[in-house]
């Protein structure tokens, strides 16, 4: 069986995102015809259409892991220039088409379609991709996975570098925790991120990131067994002066995706101050899992 060729296109933005570089993957059959996993930023289009010319490849589909901007603007500009449409999940569809409005980007005339759902293939001459719903980075988050070769395609739920960003409205941790899980037992063997190098060590890589959430968590946990605390408190001693100013709203989000999961496993005590504007959380040191 012929396999297809993957180009990782590394893009990068001077936009000011909270990622400054992102993955998108071209797949290439002999025929030249050839699939987009991503799509970059919107300032990052030149650099993919440069490899698909390189290919001499015929762009037939542009499949989204998730919406957000570092993986979905590009996508609008090259759908319209190569006249093909854009695939993701229903739960992603109506963001996606909120973050375009916010940017005027235009969609007039570009085919969006939310019919990656869990179970689904995406089949492309003899070659296939699994549709894998991995939300907790987003609701609609997916992965793609050839049984086949064992390569995976991850999107945001695994990055070989840092953490990966899990917080509200976006995020949930439970089903990214969930997710991670999925994956792992897929046993994929070679993973293909949003961010970072592609790995051949997949499992180590999954089973690392859940073992950091779950410390974070445990470290959490203990804070507020010792003494009632805000979200800012929590966020200012888990993460000390190791986040720039400019980060550390994500901080904020990742300890506030922490806290929504601790809720719902243990009972915490929550006491407001209508003087201070504040909101502490506390939990009993004899507390348990619901």
């Amino acid at each position: 069986m012929e396999q297809w060729s993957i180009d990782r296109i590394p893009v990068s933005t001077n936009d000011h995102l909270l990622e400054h570089e992102a993955n998108a993957y071209l797949l290439t059959h002999n025929c030249e015809d050839a699939l987009l996993i991503d799509a970059g930023y919107a300032d990052s289009t030149q650099t993919i259409l440069q490899q698909i010319e390189r290919r001499r490849a015929k762009l037939h589909g542009i499949y989204l892991t998730h919406y957000h901007p570092d993986h979905s603007l590009g996508a609008a500009y090259l759908a319209r220039l190569t006249n093909c449409p854009i695939y993701c999940h229903p739960l992603e569809y109506r963001p996606l088409l909120e973050l375009y409005a916010s940017r005027s980007i235009e969609i007039k005339n570009i085919h969006i379609m939310p019919s990656l759902v869990n179970g689904s293939t995406v089949t492309h001459y003899n070659q296939s991709l699994d549709v894998i719903h991995t939300p907790g980075h987003t609701h609609g988050h997916i992965a793609l996975h050839d049984k086949t070769s064992g390569i995976m395609f991850t999107g945001d739920t695994v990055i070989p570098q840092g953490t990966v960003w899990i917080g509200p409205p976006d995020g949930h941790l439970r089903d990214y925790l969930q997710s991670l899980d999925q994956l792992i037992a897929r046993k994929p063997s070679t993973v293909y991120p949003g961010h970072g190098v592609v790995t051949d060590q997949p499992d180590a890589l999954m089973t690392a990131m859940k073992a950091r959430r779950l410390m974070r968590e445990h470290q959490i946990i203990t804070l507020l067994q010792s003494s009632p605390k805000t979200l800012e408190q929590l966020t200012q001693e888990i993460y000390k002066e190791s986040v720039p100013t400019e980060m550390s709203w994500v901080a904020l989000k990742t300890v506030q995706g922490h806290l929504q999961k601790i809720r719902e496993d243990m009972i915490i005590s929550v006491t407001v101050d209508p003087v201070a504007n504040q909101i502490s959380y506390y939990i009993e040191s004899t507390t348990s899992v619901k």
